[in-house]
């Protein structure tokens, strides 16, 4: 039996994209408010769900979603890096939460997931990219021990990104109990 409140991490599935696009979407129009024009800050859930199961035929990558009875409450999303210039052994490339559940440590259960999976397939150091002007995602990636890597600027969300990384994944996992 499991008790009310708890928080269990699972697998995620191609069932699963609705949902997904639903908490991106909401998490986004939070977190980007101001930072970004009001068409990236609040793409529909549908846009950003669009081929989420392809995502995972690329190897190596997986993705986890925090559950707690019915309700879905964040999801992650890590493998390999995407990126030529890799900054790391494996990338983030997406953590939210649902604005109703941030502040519960479901993010930090996610990133703890996450950091852990990617350690056991050799990973020693892990980045992720975000807005350089998200001030909740960069509050919760320094409250983890995340140090800036690299700063670019980001045509397609019109505003610049900042690679976050940790050197050290256990220190990192450390970080999240």
């Amino acid at each position: 039996m499991t008790a009310k409140n708890e928080i269990r991490i699972r697998a995620l599935t191609d069932d699963d994209a609705e949902t997904i696009g639903a908490i991106w979407a909401s998490a986004r129009a939070v977190a980007y408010a101001g930072i970004v024009p009001d068409e990236i800050a609040h793409r529909p859930a549908t846009a950003l769900s669009e081929g989420f199961g392809s995502w995972f035929a690329q190897g190596g990558h997986f993705g986890m979603i925090a559950m707690e009875g019915d309700e879905s409450l964040g999801f992650v999303t890590a493998g390999p890096p995407d990126h030529a210039d890799t900054l790391g052994d494996a990338e983030i490339n997406l953590i939210y939460v649902d604005p109703r559940a941030q502040g519960r440590g479901v993010g930090r259960l996610l990133m703890r997931h996450a950091a852990e999976r990617l350690r056991e397939a050799g990973a020693r150091t892990i980045f992720l990219w975000t807005l350089r002007d998200n001030r909740i995602g960069r509050t919760f990636y320094d409250r983890l021990g995340g140090s800036v890597l690299r700063e670019v600027w980001s045509e397609k969300n019109r505003n610049f990104l900042v690679a976050i990384g940790w050197q050290d994944v256990d220190a990192l996992i450390e970080s999240t109990r």
